[in-house]
């Protein structure tokens, strides 16, 4: 008998112990970056890297700000007297983050730092004889955590080599380029008043649990069930942060997996319609497009000006989403999902596709023929530069497909549902 009950707690100790890696894999767009230890080169010696063209995110930050968790903090600060023992735990945790952060909202922590520099290390690693010497150009959005990711990453780089030539700018002229989803007046326009809005609204009204919060009152009826809801999802929003922040925090105590599943789902949902191709819009791929292009261009005159191994570029999950869509890569887009929470995030898993260090890079490569060829490493992974193509395309047939996607884009109707 005293061995079955020593076997049973065993047993469940190891289900508990398993239980933060569980939620861990649910906190979507704030998922650190899992990057390799080493990576080996997946291109023959035949072929000799020439040029690398980088696009990022930036690394794993604090909250980015008060604002992440004020309305959960409000309502609990104005029923202080209606609170269960959950709740006050709940409280003196918002309080516990904002003593950790203090005046670092929104920056990167030292994990966000960590993140920059092994990539830029994996990448060095790649091709060591690149980055002996030549030109390295940075440019990166004004925000803060962005311009600290660009430096990170440029400074393993310098440490590498002191033959380097690293120029680093950042600022809101950038925005064009990097935060299009802001500077682009239609795409804004989408984001704050489109019609996937009512879509993901419909699906918090089905999906969100209303538990969590409830649990917190000891009078929830205070609470409509769309409040209830609404709140329930503004707990996931802090939860979910609390590892990339680097605080100490187990989401059990919060929600249990299930209603966890269920709020990374709608989270991934809502920025799946706002920011990646779907049967609902092309608007935001369409606006992805000038970054195509740049990214394009510099392939191209890597061609002619030798000195110049690296163009890299550094914005936002947000920024990452609608170019990945826009070039269709591999494993970062569904476009002919149903608008269905759940469909939606079993095909499309954005904590892969945009952790926090979130980055591609592309590795143009030139042969004893004198042919230009094309490969990716998309967060680490080595991977084809678009669905349906092998590991290493042919410079022009890469330039091809995505001056067509762009083509598609730019001449079809923003809303595919027009096309039936």
């Amino acid at each position: 008998m005293k061995n079955i009950i020593l076997l049973l707690f065993l047993s469940v100790s190891l289900c508990v112990s398993a239980l933060p890696e569980e939620y861990a894999a649910l906190d979507g767009s704030m998922t650190p970056i899992k990057l390799p230890c080493r990576i080996e080169k997946w291109w023959p010696d035949s072929l000799q890297v020439y040029f690398v063209n980088h696009v990022g995110r930036h690394g794993a930050r604090y909250m980015s700000s008060e604002r992440k968790f004020a309305k959960l903090e409000n309502m609990l600060m104005c029923n202080r007297g209606n609170l269960t023992e959950q709740g006050k735990e709940v409280l003196a945790v918002l309080r516990e983050v904002r003593s950790v952060t203090g005046d670092k909202w929104g920056l990167l922590t030292p994990l966000g730092l960590v993140e920059e520099r092994e990539m830029a290390k994996l990448t060095v690693t790649l091709c060591p004889e690149l980055f002996a010497k030549g030109s390295v150009s940075s440019r990166a959005t004004a925000v803060p955590r962005v311009v600290e990711s660009a430096y990170s990453y440029c400074f393993a780089l310098s440490r590498f080599s002191d033959r380097l030539e690293i120029t680093a700018a950042d600022g809101r002229h950038f925005d064009p380029l990097l935060r299009f989803f802001t500077y682009d007046d239609d795409y804004s326009h989408y984001l704050s008043d489109g019609p996937w809005i009512a879509i993901y609204r419909n699906a918090v009204r089905r999906m969100a649990p209303v538990r969590p919060v409830r649990a917190l009152l000891l009078n929830p009826d205070i609470l409509s069930r769309e409040e209830a809801q609404d709140m329930t999802m503004e707990m996931y929003s802090v939860a979910q942060s609390m590892r990339a922040a680097e605080i100490p925090f187990d989401a059990s105590e919060w929600m249990t997996l299930e209603e966890y599943r269920k709020c990374a789902d709608l989270a991934a949902f809502n920025r799946y319609l706002g920011y990646s191709e779907s049967k609902l819009s092309k608007i935001p791929v369409k606006s992805a497009v000038s970054l195509l292009r740049d990214i394009l261009d510099a392939g191209k005159i890597a061609h002619n000006d030798t000195a110049c191994v690296a163009v890299l570029r550094f914005g936002h999950a947000e920024t990452l989403m609608p170019l990945f869509a826009l070039m269709d890569l591999p494993g970062t887009t569904a476009p002919d999902t149903e608008l269905d929470a759940e469909k939606v995030a079993k095909e499309w898993k954005i904590g892969e596709i945009v952790p926090l260090g979130a980055n591609l890079e592309l590795f143009y490569l030139q042969g004893i023929s004198g042919r230009h060829y094309v490969t990716a490493l998309l967060n680490g992974r080595p991977m084809a530069p678009y669905n349906g193509a092998m590991r290493i395309v042919p410079l022009e047939q890469f330039d091809k497909f995505m001056r067509s996607r762009i083509d598609s884009v730019l001449s079809g109707p923003e809303n595919p549902q027009e096309e039936r």
